[in-house]
């Protein structure tokens, strides 16, 4: 994952790999954030298991291989541009 943030003359390039995002470790550290966090009162709970996770990657894996390019946000305002591609 690529993640690409121009602001004027600035440039920020942040590339992240697949794995680390989408894998059954980091799964498991979201579920456990999430049971910590409460919003208006409310527990938050992400429900992801690991089989799902590794569901998740396979379809994503599919997915870049037919679409080459493939880009999750592709935000522009102006000389403002933010991209995040897988």
């Amino acid at each position: 994952m690529k993640i690409i943030i121009k602001e004027g003359k600035k440039n920020i390039f942040i590339p992240l790999p697949n794995w680390l995002l989408f894998s059954s470790l980091s799964a498991w550290i979201m579920r456990r954030a999430s049971l910590s966090k409460e919003e208006e009162g409310q527990s938050v709970r992400l429900n992801i298991s690991s089989r799902q996770m590794r569901k998740i990657r396979k379809c994503i894996r599919r997915m870049k291989k037919i679409h080459k390019d493939w880009c999750l946000v592709d935000l522009a305002d102006g000389e403002d541009v933010v991209r995040i591609k897988m």
